[in-house]
């Protein structure tokens, strides 16, 4: 009967003792989880405040678009409204000179004459224009001087 009990304790001690030796690993086992679930929440937490960062940032770069955007549209709004005004301006010019060039002839010539001083090979063409033209009274030469004396 002892044998009997020593056996009966043996077959017990035995169970127990795997028991104890699963308790304790699932103890390290479960704070072992637990390690890593704190990291992996801390992890979740930066990368939320991360997330939060950058939508905020986007957020943000977001509207400095719009407005830059909002600002090169007005600024080529006012290209437009700059050009067409240099157009009618220019426009404007023409039709005076036009009526300056139709009401004194003398000006037609004299103008034809300081362009030449720009441009020498013009003197060339107003020269052979001023042997036919009805109001040539002076040499090129003459009138250019006087042209340049009147500036």
């Amino acid at each position: 009967m002892q044998e009997y009990l020593s056996i009966t304790r043996n077959h017990l001690w035995f169970p127990q003792a795997q028991l104890q030796t699963n308790a304790t690993e699932s103890s390290e086992a479960e704070i072992a989880l637990h390690t890593e679930v704190r990291g992996l929440r801390s992890e979740l937490d930066e990368a939320k405040r991360k997330a939060s960062r950058l939508s905020q940032e986007h957020r943000e770069l977001t509207l400095h678009l719009e407005a830059s955007e909002k600002d090169k549209e007005a600024l080529k709004q006012t290209v437009k409204e700059l050009e067409e005004s240099k157009r009618q301006q220019e426009r404007a010019v023409e039709r005076l000179n036009k009526e300056v060039r139709s009401r004194d002839p003398i000006y037609s010539f004299t103008n034809k004459s300081f362009c030449s001083l720009e441009h020498p090979t013009a003197d060339l063409r107003i020269h052979s224009t001023q042997k036919n033209h009805p109001l040539c009274f002076f040499p090129l030469s003459t009138l250019v001087s006087s042209v340049s004396m009147s500036l």
